[in-house]
């Protein structure tokens, strides 16, 4: 069964000309036939300021069921009224913020509270997730997810703003 399924969702998944909820829940049905479906989802968008983009797509695919869930792309520089009313038109369930938003060259060694702002911390209250991107530069010069290289100061801002 499995090699079936993996064989048909290989032959149906060629580049598409537009994904979404229902190409994701077609596919999904290849591998697992009949469960309930359901996901988060965020449409990931390049720092250049797209991310009104990619927040729409990503409400106008969630709004299909019940089951899915949807985050906004949010940047530290982004107007705190607008974010909030925008997440309210969108019907977002919270936020995802993005370490390359930081307007530096080294975005890897941003601290937190350089792209999740205090602003957003108290918006998000009012929702059900505030999804960080915790990285750091590692020590080979290689980039590491080890929160015990992130340092202290970043635990702290997440503590603060939990």
């Amino acid at each position: 069964m499995f090699r079936t399924a993996c064989s048909t969702l290989i032959r149906t998944s060629s580049t598409p000309s537009s994904s979404g909820w229902a190409r994701y829940a077609a596919l999904q049905q290849v591998l697992y036939p009949g469960r309930r479906l359901g996901a988060l989802f965020l449409a990931y968008s390049s720092p250049d300021k797209q991310s009104a983009l990619s927040n729409q797509f990503t409400a106008d695919q969630v709004k299909h069921d019940s089951y899915a869930r949807g985050f906004m792309f949010v940047g530290p520089d982004d107007d705190p009224d607008f974010v909030r009313s925008e997440a309210r038109r969108l019907g977002a369930d919270g936020f995802k913020v993005y370490h390359d938003r930081v307007p530096q060259a080294d975005t890897w060694n941003a601290d937190i509270p350089q792209y999740m702002p205090e602003w957003l911390a108290e918006i998000a209250d009012g929702f059900l997730w505030l999804r960080p991107e915790i990285v750091a530069a590692g020590r080979t010069g290689g980039v590491s997810l080890d929160p015990t290289l992130i340092g202290i100061e970043n635990l702290g801002s997440l503590k603060h703003s939990c």
